[in-house]
């Protein structure tokens, strides 16, 4: 194994903030999480986030998604589709576009770096995926923070030795916030002071949905009068349902027979259970179905609800009306069942972060930031291939020379190699589509012709054979007379 190279300005492995070798012993604390909100005390929490304090509302989104199943099942979609987008660390290159040999190996080793991390899930330690998700959670939330933990011996890549994080630990939003407003986001030590993030250890994610202060602009604070509403719509849904959604038993009785009355009573209270009855002749029982008056308030504000969300996180359009998970339908490019549009959004706010990744890597193993690499991540246009193969045969049938590699690759098929076995179709060699219609604009003259032709000779064919038929008819009528 080659020593790592010399560094003008070596960095050794940050010293871990809380611990030696993990920040779970203390900024991976969290602190106890209301699973009911009242609405009072969201607009209270809501109003006080002027105050700097992240907790409120970070607990807030906690409850909600615990309680509200649309607002879980939405981050679910929206973690989900950040790890699988196309994030990339493109190396640094020159105003002439040229990449150098070194400029490669630092993105490179940012890229490895990334998909190397070894976490404990046990301990709450958080791997690539993991720290996607908790990026995602952080853009709608609007502040997040995220620990790296660093491998204590150098590791070994490409033959070389080098400081490499170990995994992530998502930070307890006790741990930050803003003390003075104005003013930016701080970090909140063990004995409760505040001071700048430790270097080299921290990946704040700050994400505002206004022009407002990130402590009042995220993006969930829209959301929280529909959780609420959800929450009790649901509940007060529950309550009806109970009220109303039972048949109504009525029961007449003679006044004569007091202990009908009792035995009654019993039976319409157990009728839900115990189905049965026998009592004297007279007594009448009747079953009174609650009237539908079409959907109920309580049903549409759960709908209205559950829109409100699909609109706000996957970017949902109004006018699509879904109802149910999964809604987005033909209403535009879709990546992982979140819109184009809101998903590339959520994977620039992950850039920004994972760019401070990338600089810290880089820092620590070479000691300065030149030739630092770019994260960068395109949310692909859909593509379809139906249309695409249609308009390219419109193309070769018009004599347009096409590449076979682009057209292999545009298509997704692997260019054959000599002893590939191959599977295909004999047909006749395509002809330029003048050439095409040239063709059967001849041949179909040509069939005309001779349909004609054949037409003529047959009728006449027909007609000789009547005329001779005639003229014997006619001689034997003229020899009868004769006899």
């Amino acid at each position: 194994m080659a020593p790592r190279r010399k560094l003008a300005n070596p960095l050794t492995a940050p010293a871990a903030t809380q611990a030696p070798d993990a920040g779970v012993a203390g900024t991976a604390f969290y602190d106890p999480v209301e699973r009911i909100i009242y609405p009072a005390t969201a607009e209270s929490i809501l109003a006080g986030a002027w105050g700097g304090d992240t907790r409120d509302t970070r607990n807030l989104f906690i409850s909600a998604c615990d309680t509200w199943d649309r607002l879980a099942d939405n981050m679910r979609t929206v973690e989900n589709a950040l790890i699988a987008a196309p994030f990339e660390f493109q190396p640094f290159a020159s105003p002439d576009g040229t990449v150098s040999n070194s400029a490669k190996e630092k993105a490179e080793l940012v890229d490895h770096a990334l998909k190397s991390l070894r976490p404990d899930p046990a301990n709450m330690e958080l791997g690539r995926d993991g720290l996607l998700r908790a990026l995602a959670r952080a853009s709608i939330v609007g502040v997040g923070v995220a620990e790296i933990v660093w491998h204590n011996q150098l590791q070994d890549w490409n033959g070389q030795q080098w400081i490499l994080p170990k995994y992530c630990v998502n930070v307890g939003a006790r741990w930050y916030g803003y003390p003075t407003i104005p003013g930016g986001l701080k970090f909140r030590n063990q004995s409760g002071a505040w001071e700048n993030f430790p270097k080299l250890r921290f990946l704040p994610q700050v994400v505002s949905a206004t022009d407002a202060h990130p402590s009042q602009a995220g993006r969930f604070r829209t959301l929280v009068k529909y959780y609420c509403a959800n929450v009790y719509g649901f509940k007060w849904l529950m309550e009806f349902t109970q009220r109303f959604g039972t048949p109504f038993r009525w029961a007449t009785y003679s006044e004569r027979n007091a202990q009908v009355k009792n035995q009654l009573l019993t039976m319409l209270a157990n009728l839900g259970s115990s189905g049965y009855g026998a009592f004297p002749e007279g007594t009448k029982l009747e079953l009174l179905e609650a009237k539908n008056t079409g959907d109920l308030p309580q049903d549409l504000v759960i709908k209205m609800t559950n829109q409100a969300c699909d609109i706000v996180i996957r970017g949902e359009t109004a006018s699509n009306g879904s109802e149910g998970a999964g809604g987005l339908g033909n209403t535009g490019a879709v990546f992982a069942g979140v819109k184009r549009e809101a998903m590339q959004g959520y994977c620039n706010d992950a850039c920004v972060t994972l760019q401070k990744f990338a600089e810290y890597v880089i820092r620590v193993n070479y000691g300065e930031l030149t030739e630092a690499p770019t994260v960068v991540c395109e949310i692909p246009e859909p593509v379809d291939a139906k249309m695409n193969a249609e308009r390219d045969e419109v193309l070769i049938r018009s004599g347009m020379k096409i590449p076979r590699k682009w057209w292999h690759e545009r298509h997704d098929v692997p260019l054959p190699t000599e002893d590939d076995d191959v599977v295909e179709q004999t047909v006749a060699p395509v002809q330029p589509l003048a050439a095409s219609l040239t063709a059967a604009k001849a041949e179909t003259t040509n069939e005309v012709l001779q349909r004609m032709i054949s037409a003529f000779l047959n009728g006449a064919l027909e007609d000789g054979a009547a005329d001779d038929e005639e003229l014997e008819k006619e001689n034997e009528t003229a020899e009868a007379k004769a006899a």
